[in-house]
């Protein structure tokens, strides 16, 4: 969403096109509103008023949920343990009508790769260059800095297929419901976003989830 915003003002402002030369984007399913966090905390037993430090990501891949509290005290939780669809529950409204799963607006794209045969393998990301600018830095980097492995375009949508169910089935669904409660919707030109029925009871059931998970977290976190 931010290289959204840099895109369209570089196309009214030349000073911005000219002192911005490079963009690198990260791939992004989604960001989440605070009180995810306060979800995330109470379902591992710690009090989000004591919270003084948090990571959702570290040390290693995937990453764990890092805590830390008022008294010196570290609590973690695996990502596969605390991301739930407690937690999911609380993406941010403008993240469930995004059609962009790979920055697709950057020179130089990255984002994890969640695929089997690199489980285990620190330091190993999906990249993707889109532009002359973008082509000409990775060749600068490699070999001394960079060790490039090809893959393949199916590999690389296979390696976020989880966040292209939701920009693509869920997000057509989504914005159609939206429609229908006559909220605005953004356009993404040359992007088909006519939902199917199966697109349709998608963005229902995941609007439905969405609610049922947040009232469930308010009865109990009160």
């Amino acid at each position: 969403c931010h290289l959204q915003g840099l895109r369209l003002a570089q196309r009214r402002s030349r000073v911005l096109r000219d002192r911005i030369p490079l963009t690198v984007g990260v791939f992004c399913g989604f960001n989440m509103l605070p009180r995810a966090t306060c979800v995330a905390a109470r379902r591992i037993g710690v009090d989000p008023a004591e919270l003084t430090l948090v990571g959702y990501r570290g040390p290693d891949w995937p990453g764990e949920l890092r805590l830390h509290t008022r008294s010196g005290a570290l609590h973690t939780a695996s990502f596969a343990d605390y991301y739930t669809p407690h937690v999911a529950a609380w993406i941010q409204p403008r993240c469930r009508t995004c059609a962009d799963a790979l920055a697709e607006p950057a020179d130089i794209a990255l984002g994890d790769t969640w695929l089997e045969r690199f489980y285990g393998s620190p330091g190993v990301s999906d990249l993707i260059a889109r532009t002359p600018v973008g082509y000409d830095l990775i060749e600068r980097l490699t070999p001394a800095r960079l060790t490039l492995m090809e893959a393949s375009p199916e590999e690389m949508v296979a390696s976020q297929s989880a966040t292209y169910r939701v920009k693509r089935p869920v997000l057509r669904g989504r914005t159609w419901l939206r429609r229908l409660g006559g909220r605005a919707v953004p356009e993404f030109p040359g992007l088909q976003l006519a939902p199917s029925t199966s697109d349709k009871l998608a963005g229902v059931r995941d609007l439905l989830t969405e609610a049922a998970y947040r009232r469930l977290g308010d009865l109990r976190h009160r």
